[in-house]
């Protein structure tokens, strides 16, 4: 594979960001001030911490070992001199809650737009006080943006000084051409900071690292031992192996990289393996974080949620707003009263984000 620079892209590290949605968000502040400090120490530039699902969710019922100023305490604390942030979405996180974490040093922030609310993000981005802080923002849920569309986003954030906009495969389900066709046209609209986050259920999110860095990318977001949400994210330690491999010009040392994983985060996984579910996700765009909702409209309605995934995934084609209830009666389902807690084939953590599956 060529390369469109001599120098390896950034690596975004966000174990303990991303990584909270696969332990229940209950990383506590003294271990993230723990690995904060390994991985100031191997070198990442950007280190990512706080609740999973962002700030201000543990102020809203969504509850996490920590709340958000003990977590940024914790990064600014054992930061180094390289730079820690959080992460918000509009709705989620308010002004004034963005503002006191940025108080504490945050040297970033990442703003997660939903690709139908992207002008209130643009409204909310414009409310902060920023500072000397970066701002990247994440399309969330980049497959439902054309290639078009994604450039022309880019090219607005950079009018409105944003430093960075990412290409994200929410749903770990996009193809490599799809991948490829939106990194080329975000990288041809402009000289403007582009970062990947990639999720692994159809186990491409490496693979597609890759190729967004072939395609011009500055920064690629990657978890130790690919922890994260859902099917997990690309794992810091095989893209900086595959780094190795191909003969990229970085400063990572990958025996100490692999060790870090291995002591620090291995022992955190809950459970090996993958779930079903989590693979059909990325197969029918199905935003994970909707997935305790789906276990639970299919245990009401007496419908697998397998099937309930796929056969609203085909009802959507025609109806773009239908609900997984709606779906689970069209399927054949009807409601019932559940005695007790509904039976989860998996372990769901986080509640829905906005917009739809």
């Amino acid at each position: 594979m060529s390369h469109a620079t001599d120098q390896a892209p950034a690596i975004f590290e966000c174990t303990l960001r991303d990584g909270s949605y696969a332990v229940d968000f209950a990383f506590t502040a003294d271990y993230t001030a723990e690995v904060v400090a390994a991985l100031s120490a191997l070198g990442f530039p950007y280190i990512e911490v706080g609740h999973g699902v962002g700030i201000g969710a543990h102020t809203r019922g969504i509850e996490a070992a920590a709340s958000d100023l003990e977590y940024a305490r914790a990064a600014q604390s054992n930061a180094g001199e390289q730079l820690w942030g959080m992460f918000a979405i509009p709705g989620m996180a308010d002004v004034d809650e963005v503002e006191a974490v940025l108080a504490e040093g945050a040297g970033f922030m990442r703003v997660g737009m939903d690709p139908d609310r992207f002008d209130e993000g643009l409204r909310f981005i414009e409310k902060v006080r920023w500072g000397s802080t970066k701002v990247f923002v994440n399309f969330m849920k980049s497959h439902a943006l054309s290639p078009d569309e994604m450039a022309a986003r880019v090219r607005m954030l950079e009018a409105a000084g944003v430093d960075g906009a990412y290409l994200v495969d929410s749903s770990g389900g996009m193809l490599p051409s799809e991948i490829r066709d939106r990194a080329n046209a975000m990288r041809s609209a402009s000289d403007f900071l582009l970062g990947f986050h990639g999720h692994d259920n159809l186990g491409l999110a490496t693979a597609h690292a890759l190729s967004v860095a072939d395609c011009g990318f500055d920064i690629i977001d990657a978890t130790l031992q690919g922890l994260g949400r859902s099917a997990g994210n690309t794992s810091s330690e095989r893209f900086i192996g595959l780094m190795t491999r191909l003969g990229w010009a970085h400063d990572y040392d990958l025996i100490s990289v692999l060790k870090a994983g291995q002591e620090l985060v291995r022992p955190q996984i809950p459970q090996a393996g993958y779930s079903g579910l989590d693979t059909l996700s990325g197969v029918y765009f199905f935003h994970t974080s909707f997935l305790p909702q789906l276990v639970e409209v299919g245990e009401r309605y007496g419908v697998d949620p397998h099937l309930l995934m796929q056969g609203h995934y085909e009802l959507r084609q025609t109806t773009p707003d239908i609900s997984l209830d709606q779906a689970a009666l069209a399927l054949g389902g009807r409601e019932k009263e559940i005695d007790g807690e509904p039976l989860s084939p998996e372990r769901y953590f986080g509640v829905p984000e906005t917009g739809s599956p």
